[in-house]
């Protein structure tokens, strides 16, 4: 038997931006604002490509190519393989983050707050403001309807500039 509970009226809602997708809030708050795209999965010593195939690193042992006192000598080498689809799961895994990014900021209503680091965000701040000096009578006449086109933006901004 399942009791269903309701949510309280004046409650905060904490979620991942892959929960919120559709929903609309009247405040979002975007955390670690500063904190660079993950792209952890592109250091693996091996990238598999469905297009492609595999791609490893190759594990050479230079020792005879080098005079040293070590008994081995491990250099690990990238083939064309690899650096093919390293390149092609960066532009997926960056593709990826820029559309939870866009997911996360589209959600807000009537205010998104972005948190970071201090010095981040005034450097943000500094070159945003810098950035958008030819912009400043498009940026006053936008309304609310166009604030998808004003996130995108942003976030071509982000990309340009960081």
């Amino acid at each position: 038997m399942e009791v269903e509970v309701a949510a309280p009226k004046n409650a905060v809602n904490l979620m991942t931006i892959h929960h919120s997708k559709g929903l609309e809030f009247k405040y979002v708050f975007i955390l670690n604002i500063d904190k660079r795209f993950s792209m952890k999965d592109t250091h693996s010593p091996l990238i598999l490509s469905r297009e492609k195939g595999l791609g490893i690193k190759y594990l050479a042992d230079m020792k005879d190519q080098v005079e040293t006192n070590l008994p081995h000598l491990k250099v690990a080498i990238e083939t064309l393989p690899y650096q093919v689809n390293r390149r092609e799961l960066n532009l997926a895994t960056l593709s990826e983050q820029m559309r939870l990014l866009y997911v996360a900021m589209t959600r807000a209503r009537d205010q998104l707050i972005l948190i970071g680091h201090d010095q981040f965000m005034l450097n943000l701040c500094h070159r945003f403001i810098l950035f958008l000096s030819s912009w400043i009578s498009f940026y006053f006449v936008t309304t609310i309807d166009n604030k998808t086109d004003n996130i995108r933006f942003f976030i071509l901004f982000l990309l340009e500039y960081l």
